[in-house]
């Protein structure tokens, strides 16, 4: 995981690469963090089954998508919370594929009022972009697909 700090008045971009430091602007540094209460350990990330691929293709069968081996939404909303506790982050995805970056910012705002944006990039190959990740999306916001069609949660 990284993140991206764009300062427009400064004409700089930051990237930060660890999730053990964060950026602190006032002092325009990096700062590690030793706050064990956000990191999960290894088995409690494999002892996960939301964790899985298996439950990222369970929840687009759902919408009545097919995708082959979409990342868990679970997963990255976990990995969000994990180091993004500002609710106002904007989350940028270049590889959309099935919209799963999209899923978890939208739930997440759901569950705890935040007001997070999300950017997705895809090449559209095969017209991923429209076939998949707008329809999942448009699905998540209306309840019901894009041509009207409804379908079991």
């Amino acid at each position: 995981m990284g993140i991206l700090k764009i300062n427009k008045e400064k004409n700089s971009v930051r990237k930060q690469n660890y999730l053990n430091y964060i950026f602190e602007e006032k002092s325009n540094s990096l700062i590690q963090v030793n706050n064990y209460n956000m990191i999960m350990n290894t088995l409690e990330f494999s002892n996960n089954n939301s964790f899985s691929n298996v439950n990222g293709t369970k929840v687009l069968s759902e919408f009545r998508i097919n995708f082959s081996y979409p990342k868990p939404h679970e997963l990255i909303k976990t990995l969000i919370k994990l180091k993004l506790d500002n609710k106002n982050v904007k989350v940028l995805d270049f590889f959309a594929g099935s919209g799963t970056t999209g899923h978890a910012v939208l739930e997440l705002n759901k569950e705890d009022g935040g007001n997070r944006t999300f950017t997705l990039v895809t090449n559209n190959e095969n017209n991923i972009g429209i076939d998949v990740n707008y329809e999942r999306l448009y699905r998540i916001n209306h309840g019901i697909g894009s041509k009207g069609e409804t379908f079991e949660w």
